[in-house]
């Protein structure tokens, strides 16, 4: 029997700080609700996955993949792309694909420290997103430092070296001990 798996189109979730509405703010401090939609669903559709570094971030679906699963025209799917990037929210990266910008936003850590500030305008949030990395990397980079390794064994002997009672430093025999290996194997003859 074949069993028929669909793919869950909208599996896992992001962190949304509230805060990130200011970046979709206009000239007269209106907010633009097309380019924070347009934001959120391509978003949703970047490689979250950290194992995947060349990919993190980007969005490796196709415009016509977006359209199909958007239900929505090719063209529109365009235009929306290209408006973020007018915006810089999206950019286009070496590996020829499109990186979402400030994808910070959505990272556990930045996302809670930026709920916990009083931010004014968009300069600020981008000021103070550059700030919580800088933050997280230090924090980072101290756990990474090398810890301390634990002090030399307190004897002298490593525990692989011969230890054999009669043998001297250079692993030969004394002279008594070869008479007394001699006086025990004439003693079981």
């Amino acid at each position: 029997m074949k069993i028929n798996v669909k793919e869950k189109p909208y599996k896992g979730y992001i962190f949304f700080p509230r805060v990130i509405m200011l970046r979709f703010k206009n000239g007269n401090d209106a907010l633009d609700f097309g380019a924070l939609a347009n934001f959120m669903a391509f978003a949703s559709e970047c490689v979250w996955d950290r194992k995947k570094l060349d990919y993190y971030g980007c969005l490796n679906k196709t415009d016509e993949e977006l359209a199909i699963k958007w239900g929505c025209d090719l063209s529109t799917v365009w235009r929306k792309k290209m408006k973020l990037k007018r915006l810089g929210l999206l950019q286009e990266v070496p590996n020829g694909l499109l990186r979402l910008n400030y994808i910070e936003w959505f990272e556990a850590p930045v996302a809670k420290g930026l709920s916990k500030l009083e931010i004014a305008n968009s300069q600020e949030l981008i000021a103070k997103t550059q700030e919580l990395i800088a933050s997280s990397q230090s924090k980072l980079a101290d756990v990474q430092d090398p810890q301390g390794h634990n002090d030399p064994q307190s004897f002298n002997v490593s525990s692989k070296e011969d230890l054999s009672v009669g043998f001297s430093r250079d692993n030969s025999l004394s002279n008594e001990d070869i008479d007394r290996i001699a006086r025990e194997l004439a003693e079981d003859d």
